[in-house]
């Protein structure tokens, strides 16, 4: 995990139960799975505020969430359940 980042691959997280209008098509109140921030995948940018892909369940992978817009629930824990 990059210095300064909320999150890192594997945790499980909430996605906010409701987004600001200018996100309105992204996905809500559903639980995900971190794949890596903006900073891991493709370097350069800001490493102090990251936004994150993330795999929701039932959706597949999505991008680019930010740090406020998801809480943890679970570092690095089992993610199977997102796969049944």
């Amino acid at each position: 995990m990059t210095q300064g980042q909320k999150f890192q691959h594997g945790d499980h997280v909430k996605i906010l139960a409701e987004m600001p209008p200018w996100k309105s098509h992204f996905t809500c109140d559903e639980e995900a799975v971190v794949i890596a921030s903006y900073y891991e995948q493709f370097g350069g940018g800001d490493s102090q505020k990251s936004s994150y892909s993330i795999h929701v369940k039932g959706e597949g992978e999505v991008s680019w969430y930010d740090d406020d817009d998801l809480t943890l629930e679970e570092e690095k824990g089992d993610i199977k359940w997102i796969f049944e």
